[in-house]
């Protein structure tokens, strides 16, 4: 739910890519981490674990981020 108590909805592809996503990023950080994976971000800690391989990276690139 958003700030006004509503829901978002996502598709069941999209909800399978955020949480393989996530699998793939446990070990290494939190949900900030899952959301540069998926949007696509430079961060250096993404480069650093080479999460930049994940064929998840960048799914959701062409959703502007809040």
């Amino acid at each position: 739910m958003n700030k006004n108590n509503t829901m978002n909805s996502l598709s069941e592809d999209e909800l399978t890519t955020i949480l393989l996503a996530a699998n793939d990023i446990i070990m290494y950080g939190g949900k900030g981490l899952l959301g540069k994976i998926l949007a696509g971000s430079k961060d250096k800690r993404i480069y650093t674990a080479d999460l930049h391989h994940s064929p998840l990276y960048g799914a959701f690139a062409d959703i502007k981020q809040k």
